[in-house]
């Protein structure tokens, strides 16, 4: 749920400079002339709630005190002040026809539009020059054509927005990677530095087929590797030039295994998920015939070679053969945190290159499904219920894994102030902890390493919002004595009352009842919601045709009278 204001944007559109070449198919322009045209659009101002469900579409940049999260097709960057107050800035992409169409620095790179599943073999992409603002005619005149009405494959060249599923910040802090859903996704890439707010978009990778699952940057932020679907079924590594800022792709495989997570582990990328934790060589990889070239210089050459085969290994999963594991925390070059689903911690080690093993040291006693790093030696871990428990890696950090080191102490437990909400992401800012759980509720915890105990509640702020996706919204006349500006309620029978600034000013949840409902298979969900002129009462109707009258209490509401109970459904509103 966003707040917005209206505002007037003036968009230049010019046709591509179409350029001889002799790779390319010459098309003439429609028009050489620059339209302006003038469109009304809403800028967001706020954004309430989000549609984030794991930690995949949760980032922290530490450096810059922020974290990043997704609201449907938005990605959002807060940045995280000292008494945990959240300022937004928000990443979208537009529906556009051309790239750059509105004078951002926009290098579009639409791969090849053959599909993964014809085969590595078949796939020629093609890498641009080292401008980004001047693609080269030999990319943008083949594409273009391609992609256009009367290219070969029909299709349409508008972009259509989709909603987000993953993002991952660059740890350099230049740029935002932000998956799509659905047919033909893209992989959108923000310029965090970035002024202006309408339209940041810089470029965007369309080579998945189905959904975009997971993105990772690697610690040099030289690398993306973005996983597609498991209906996609390819990992792809893209290259990063550090002077033009372009993407190239340089290596893939399929990956037709469900994954929850994944990352970094020095130079490799490390996958997990269902049965499922396996080693891929990008190092080894990229290697393959550089010529002792450096990456640096391998991506400002043009080649037009097809990406490379990834390596990759299977990890020896011992005794947990048969688990589902939800994050994978690095920690050093070479070793990293693994936990699975029904609470089992693990170390993987990668010190071998030909074989890598994941040593069991504890149970956290609780379903894990996020973990984070507070130092190099110490993990905080959630889950279900709202646990939380952090641990010390210390001893697990050097020397060889054995069985007689696995040895593990239950840690110390941490107090959220929504204790009964599972966790489903967290990161750790510094000095804070940020936690978003299943009822899309964020908390910002106060939280230093050497000092924190178990029993002190830690919150410092608290952001609630509607754990479903709401069903109505009504506007409130100002002044009043709530100091409300709207009031929005959603199907679970959550009601809440929101200031201009989106802090909630009286919030409620109406038991929704089934009576004299024969129907067991019908849910009951809350409908319609009108406010009395005095801010005192409620009127409610639900699915099942019950109109209430209710009465605020605080955060509660009293029922005072059953109107009318109908026997076909109240109409929806």
């Amino acid at each position: 749920m966003a707040s917005s204001s209206p505002r007037t944007v003036t968009s230049a559109i010019m046709n591509p400079a179409s350029k001889a070449s002799p790779h390319s198919k010459i098309t003439t322009p429609r028009s050489t002339t620059r339209i302006t045209t003038n469109e009304q659009d809403l800028g967001l101002s706020r954004i309430i709630g989000t549609t984030t469900t794991s930690n995949i579409a949760f980032d922290v940049l530490q450096d810059q005190h922020s974290i990043g999260y997704i609201a449907g097709a938005v990605a959002v960057v807060a940045n995280v002040a000292v008494d945990g107050s959240l300022s937004q800035r928000f990443f979208r992409a537009k529906q556009s026809t051309n790239a750059g169409c509105y004078g951002t620095p926009l290098s579009e790179l639409s791969s090849n539009p053959l599909s993964p599943s014809q085969g590595l073999r078949n796939r020629a992409p093609v890498r641009q020059r080292d401008s980004p603002t001047s693609p080269s005619a030999f990319g943008s005149s083949i594409f273009g054509s391609l992609d256009s009405p009367g290219g070969r494959n029909g299709t349409s060249i508008v972009d259509k927005i989709k909603s987000l599923t993953c993002l991952s910040f660059s740890p350099d802090g230049k740029y935002l990677a932000a998956g799509e859903t659905g047919h033909k996704p893209r992989v959108l890439i923000f310029p965090l530095d970035q002024v202006s707010q309408h339209d940041p978009l810089w470029t965007s990778l369309s080579e998945h087929t189905f959904g975009v699952r997971c993105l990772a940057f690697s610690p040099d932020s030289q690398l993306l590797a973005s996983l597609g679907d498991i209906n996609d079924g390819f990992l792809h590594i893209w290259s990063v030039n550090p002077r033009t800022g372009t993407f190239s792709l340089r290596a893939s495989n399929k990956c037709t295994t469900t994954v929850n997570h994944m990352a970094w582990v020095g130079k490799n990328l490390v996958t997990v998920g269902t049965r499922h934790v396996k080693v891929w060589n990008v190092e080894s990889t990229l290697a393959q015939d550089a010529g002792g070239k450096s990456l640096a210089d391998q991506m400002s050459t043009l080649n037009l070679d097809g990406p490379r085969t990834l390596l990759g290994r299977n990890c020896l999963l011992g005794s947990m053969l048969d688990k589902t594991f939800s994050v994978i925390v690095p920690l050093t070059s070479s070793r990293a945190v693994v936990c699975s689903e029904t609470g089992d911690i693990c170390i993987f080690d990668d010190d071998n290159e030909s074989s890598s093993q994941l040593v069991w040291i504890g149970d956290t006693g609780f379903p894990l499904q996020t973990a984070t790093l507070l130092s190099s030696i110490m993990l905080l871990v959630a889950g279900q219920g709202g646990k939380m428990r952090i641990f010390g890696l210390a001893k697990f950090l050097s020397g060889p894994l054995s069985e007689d080191r696995t040895t593990y102490e239950r840690g110390i437990a941490i107090k959220a102030g929504q204790s009964t909400n599972s966790i489903v992401a967290l990161g750790f800012l510094g000095d804070a902890v940020v936690l978003l759980d299943n009822n899309k509720t964020m908390q910002v915890l106060s939280c230093n390493p050497e000092v924190i105990t178990e029993s002190v509640d830690h919150t410092l702020r608290t952001s609630p919002a509607h754990a479903t996706a709401p069903v109505g919204v009504q506007s409130l006349q100002r002044p009043n004595t709530l100091d409300a500006a709207f009031m929005t309620w959603s199907s679970d029978g959550s009601v809440f009352l929101w200031s201009h600034e989106g802090c909630i000013k009286r919030q409620t949840k109406l038991t929704l009842g089934s009576d004299q409902i024969s129907a067991e298979d019908i849910v009951n969900e809350l409908k319609v919601v009108r406010l009395s002129t005095d801010y005192t009462h409620l009127i409610t109707g639900d699915r099942y045709g019950i109109l209430r009258y209710v009465q605020f209490i605080r955060n509660a509401c009293l029922l005072l009278t059953r109107v009318q109970n109908y026997r076909t459904r109240c109409r929806e509103e």
